[in-house]
């Protein structure tokens, strides 16, 4: 599923991506995940990519950006001032962490 270099997901987020996309889009969604450093980002970068409706481009994309500076997946997620409602969005995707994280 994912490489030797990946970073660990926390289950609530693997739970989450399984309610989130179908089947076929999973391994991918997780692969991407795995790649960005660390819980916070990948949060992010799942709230972001579920924002509205799941989307594996946007996953991918924002696993991208985070790559290369993770504090704009944080700051689009958590701080922006269009920012989405991001407790919202925990609670939606079932996933619990302080606010902001």
């Amino acid at each position: 599923m994912v490489d030797d270099q990946a970073t660990p997901l926390a289950d609530d987020l693997v739970s989450a991506v399984a309610r989130s996309f179908p089947e076929e889009d999973r391994e991918r969604v997780l692969a991407a995940l795995a790649r960005v450093d660390g819980d916070r980002c990948q949060v992010a970068v799942m709230v972001l990519g579920t924002d509205g409706s799941a989307s594996l481009t946007r996953i991918e994309h924002f696993a991208e950006v985070a790559a290369v500076d993770s504090r704009d997946v944080l700051y689009w997620a958590e701080y922006s001032p269009e920012r989405l409602d991001y407790r919202a969005a925990l609670s939606r995707l079932g996933i619990s962490r302080p606010y902001p994280v």
